[in-house]
C-alpha cells in the first residue's frame, strides 16, 4: 500500500478542517487508496476540496519558470524559451545597446553559436520544461483514473483530466517541436520521446516511443481533453483568458495535428475555436501608434490602448496573462524597444514583401528612429539610446496600464502577454487546407481583408513574384501575422524545412550566417543520457 501522505501529495487536504469535513482519521496519515475511495462518491465540492489545491495548478503550468541553473534570462521561463527561438531566425533583427551589433550570450544566441548541444545549457533548459510540465500534471493525473470517472459522475473530476490531458499534450509536443526532427519533414520514421503518464517518486526510466507512437499518444490525450471539456460543460470562458477551456484545448489539438500532419484534425479544431471568436484585433488596436501631443519632446506609447500589450484591447485572446500575472516579463524584454536598451528589428526582405495598403507594415519604421529616452520616473527621464532602421512598434510600450506620463517607468511597465490567439487559429487552418492540395483562400479571407480594411481579399492579395504555390502564401502571412511571436517562425521553419539563412538582408549583422534546418532540432541534454539506461540515440 503506498503512503504518501496527504500533505504532501494532496495539497487540498493539507488543514485539520479538511479532515474533519472528510471525517478522516488520524489526520496526515491518508493513503493514496482512500483517497481514490473517497473520490469514488464525492460530491463536486468535496472533489474540489480533495484535489482542487493540486489540479487547479495545472493551468499555471504554461508560464512556469526556473528552467535554467542561474536566472538565466535567454532559457528561464516560458516567454525567453518561445521568444529566443525569433531572435536566432530570419525575421527578427536583434541589436544591442545604441542599435549596436550583439555580442556576448546575445551574440551567440543571435549567431546560432552553443544552441543545440548535448552538453549546453539550452539543451537542458527546454526539456527541463516540458519534463516539469509532465511530472506536475501526471501528480494529479494519477488519481484522475478512467475507473473513478466511470463511478464518479462528476463535472469537477472530467474538468480536472481534461485539464491533465491538454497539458499533457502541449508539453509533449513542445518536447517533439525541440528534440525531434519535424514529423512532416523526415521525423515520422525517428524515435520519439520517452512517454510518462504515472508518476512516481521512482518511476523507472523508460526508452523512447517511436515518433508515430509519440504523436498517437499526443492526439490522442488533445482529443480526450477536448471531449472531457464539454463533458464537464467547460466552453469558451472568454473572460478569463489564463484557464484551460475548449478555446486553449482545441488550440493545443490543432498545433498537434499541424506538427503530426493530420490536416482532418487541424482543420475541425479550428472550426471550432472560430465558430467562438469571430472578431479579429482592428487597426486601432493592432498598430502602434505615438499618442504624444503634437510638439511634446517625448514619444508616448500606452500599453493599454494595444491589443499586444493589453488584453482587453485584444479580442483574439485564446490564452493569455494580464501584466500582474504573467509571472515574467521576458518577451516585453526582447521586443519592446521603448523599455530596454535591446532593440527588435524586422530584416528587411521580409518587410518588403508587405504589401502597401497592408496596416501590419506600419508596426514598422523604416526609417532610422534616432535618440530615445526610456521612462524611469516619467516618460523621458531615464536612458537615452540610439535606434536604428526598421524598428518595431507591435509591442512598443512606454507607459503602462493604468499608468500616466508623469507615473511611467521601464523598471515596473504594467504589460500583459497574449500566448495563444486567433489568427494562428486562422493560420493553422489555412496551411492544413494547402498542405491538402487546396486553396487556403477561403480560410485566409477574414484575416487579409480584416489587415488591408477590405483593400484585398486572399485572391487579390498582392504576392512578390516568387511566392507563387498555396502553401508559400500561407507561409508569407503566418510570417508577416505572426512576427516576434510565440516562436514561431523558428519552430514553423522547423516544420516546413526552411533553414536560416541571412543572406541578401539589408539590416541583419550577420548577413552571411547560415544554419541548416538538422541543427534546429535540439539534442537530448546529456544529464538525461547518462541517468536513462534505456535511451537509444538516433
Amino acid at each position: 500500500m503506498k503512503k504518501y501522505l496527504i500533505a504532501l501529495s494532496l495539497v487540498g487536504l493539507a488543514t485539520t478542517s479538511c479532515y474533519e469535513k472528510l471525517n478522516i482519521a488520524p489526520p496526515n496519515a491518508i493513503t493514496d487508496e482512500q483517497v481514490q475511495a473517497l473520490l469514488k462518491t464525492a460530491d463536486e465540492a468535496t472533489v474540489v476540496t480533495i484535489l482542487g489545491g493540486m489540479a487547479d495548478n495545472i493551468p499555471t503550468l504554461f508560464k512556469g519558470g526556473g528552467y535554467t541553473t542561474f536566472n538565466n534570462q535567454y532559457f528561464y521561463n516560458y516567454q525567453a524559451q518561445l521568444l529566443c527561438r525569433n531572435i536566432t531566425g530570419n525575421d527578427l533583427v536583434t541589436s544591442a545597446s545604441d542599435y549596436t551589433a550583439p555580442s556576448g550570450d546575445h551574440g551567440n544566441l543571435y549567431a546560432g553559436i552553443n544552441l543545440n548541444g548535448a552538453s549546453e545549457e539550452v539543451s537542458s533548459a527546454y526539456w527541463t520544461r516540458g519534463y516539469s510540465l509532465i511530472t506536475s500534471t501526471n501528480k494529479v493525473m494519477n488519481y484522475l483514473t478512467d475507473e473513478l470517472l466511470n463511478e464518479n459522475a462528476s463535472l469537477t473530476l472530467r474538468k480536472y483530466k481534461g485539464w491533465g490531458q491538454v497539458m499533457r499534450a502541449y508539453a509533449y509536443n513542445y518536447l517533439m517541436e525541440c528534440y525531434v526532427d519535424s514529423y512532416t519533414n523526415g521525423g515520422s520514421s525517428k524515435l520519439g520521446l520517452s512517454i510518462y503518464t504515472k508518476y512516481s517518486i521512482n518511476n523507472p526510466p523508460v526508452a523512447r516511443s517511436s515518433a508515430k507512437e509519440t504523436y498517437d499518444s499526443i492526439l490522442t490525450w488533445a482529443k480526450d481533453g477536448v471531449k472531457l471539456l464539454k463533458d464537464a460543460q467547460v466552453g469558451y470562458t472568454k473572460d478569463d483568458p489564463t484557464d484551460i477551456d475548449l478555446g486553449v484545448a482545441n488550440f493545443v489539438l490543432a498545433r498537434a495535428a499541424l506538427c503530426a500532419g493530420d490536416w482532418a484534425t487541424v482543420i475541425s479544431a479550428c472550426d471550432e475555436i472560430l465558430a467562438a471568436y469571430p472578431t479579429l484585433m482592428n487597426e486601432s488596436q493592432y498598430v502602434g501608434v505615438n499618442e504624444a501631443p503634437s510638439g511634446a519632446d517625448y514619444v508616448a506609447y500606452f500599453a493599454e490602448h494595444k491589443g499586444f500589450t493589453c488584453l482587453q484591447q485584444n479580442p483574439e485572446v485564446i490564452l493569455g496573462y494580464p501584466y500582474n500575472n504573467k509571472a515574467y516579463g521576458s518577451a516585453s524584454y526582447w521586443t519592446n524597444n521603448l523599455a530596454t536598451p535591446n532593440i527588435a528589428s524586422i530584416d528587411t526582405r521580409l518587410y518588403d514583401k508587405i504589401a502597401e495598403g497592408d496596416y501590419r507594415k506600419d508596426n514598422f519604421h523604416k526609417d532610422v528612429w534616432g535618440s530615445y529616452t526610456t521612462p524611469l520616473n516619467k516618460i523621458n527621464d531615464g536612458t537615452t539610446y540610439q535606434m536604428g532602421p526598421y524598428m518595431n512598434v507591435k509591442f512598443a510600450a512606454n507607459v503602462g496600464i493604468g499608468q500616466t506620463v508623469e507615473t511611467a517607468s521601464s523598471t515596473s511597465l504594467n504589460i500583459d502577454y497574449c500566448m495563444f490567439r486567433v489568427s494562428e487559429v486562422i493560420l493553422m487552418k489555412a496551411e492544413a487546407l494547402a498542405q491538402q492540395g487546396g486553396s487556403a483562400n477561403a480560410a485566409l479571407d477574414p484575416l487579409i481583408q480584416e489587415r488591408t480594411n477590405g483593400r484585398y481579399t486572399a485572391a487579390t492579395y498582392p504576392y512578390p513574384s516568387d511566392v507563387t504555390t498555396e502553401l508559400q502564401k500561407v507561409q508569407l502571412q503566418t510570417r508577416i501575422e505572426m512576427w516576434g511571436e510565440s516562436g514561431l517562425e523558428w519552430f514553423n521553419n522547423h516544420r516546413w524545412n526552411i533553414p536560416v539563412n541571412r543572406q541578401g538582408s539589408a539590416n541583419h549583422w550577420n548577413p552571411a550566417m547560415q544554419f541548416s534546418v538538422s541543427q534546429m532540432t535540439m539534442s537530448i541534454p546529456m544529464q538525461e543520457i547518462n541517468t536513462n539506461p534505456n535511451l537509444v540515440l538516433d
